[in-house]
């Protein structure tokens, strides 16, 4: 990077993971070491998108929940998943799944809804990330499906 002569540079940083970036600087060219150094961490939050269909159905129905997470790279396992469904104030995770090359399916019956209800559901990584995905925390937009 070039500075200015006033010593200012600016950087597009390319789009990717969460990673640290380091800056030095070196006065001289045969300085043997930079005279000054910083680094900066850059996080970066995933976009997960999330569709279920359908919207509506009965006890003993099932849904099919179609989705993909952005960034990458992906690890080799896949990222890991939290399905999880708002139980009053709280999400509670129900099951988890595997995303492969950032694109998830998965299906769920409903079996013990004996009373019209309207559930939210959402998927999320788990609080302290995924192995091998070098991401922060993210949810997916909440999807609601009415059982009757």
């Amino acid at each position: 990077v070039k500075t200015a002569t006033s010593g200012t540079f600016s950087y597009r940083l390319p789009r990717g993971a969460s990673r640290t970036l380091t800056f030095s600087y070196t006065a001289y060219s045969d300085d043997p070491t930079p005279t000054a150094s910083s680094s900066v961490a850059i996080e970066v939050i995933p976009h997960i998108a999330l569709r279920i269909s359908p919207r509506r159905t009965r006890n003993n129905g099932t849904i099919v929940w179609h989705g993909d997470v952005s960034g990458g790279p992906y690890p080799r396992g896949g990222v890991s998943l939290l399905v999880q469904v708002r139980a009053g104030r709280r999400w509670e995770t129900f099951d988890d799944l595997v995303s492969d090359r950032g694109r998830f399916a998965y299906r769920y019956t409903f079996r013990r809804t004996s009373q019209p209800t309207t559930y939210s559901f959402r998927v999320s990584l788990p609080e302290g990330g995924s192995v091998g995905y070098p991401y922060l925390w993210a949810a997916s937009h909440v999807v609601r499906v009415r059982v009757t």
